[in-house]
């Protein structure tokens, strides 16, 4: 590739300056994923309620089924979910990051 001289640094033709990239390059990756993937987000916290609610409904006493007790059944699976979800992020990474590059014979 053909070089550019600029008054900072040589530069390869076609290459953005790192001040003219955007913003949205910056943010992390789990980040950029959640904002293309709201509605399947947006689904789980859905599902992980629904699951709070039920699991109060059908396996605790009379006397805990209480608005105080659904919440936090309500708050411990959206959190049961969204650790599920972050372990799947993890181990679907590429292989040359993280911890899919020390399991070399697991695919």
């Amino acid at each position: 590739m053909a070089q550019i001289e600029t008054p900072g640094a040589p530069v390869r033709a076609g290459a953005v300056p790192s001040y003219l990239r955007s913003a949205a390059g910056s943010r992390p990756a789990v980040i950029r994923y959640a904002g293309r993937h709201l509605g399947f987000l947006a689904g789980l916290l859905v599902a992980a309620v629904a699951l709070g609610v039920a699991y109060r409904y059908l396996f605790d006493p009379l006397e805990e089924r209480t608005v105080p007790f659904y919440i936090r059944s309500c708050i411990h699976a959206v959190g049961l979910t969204f650790a599920g979800w972050a372990v799947h992020l993890t181990f679907a990474a590429s292989r040359d990051r993280g911890l899919a590059a020390s399991c070399d014979g697991c695919r």
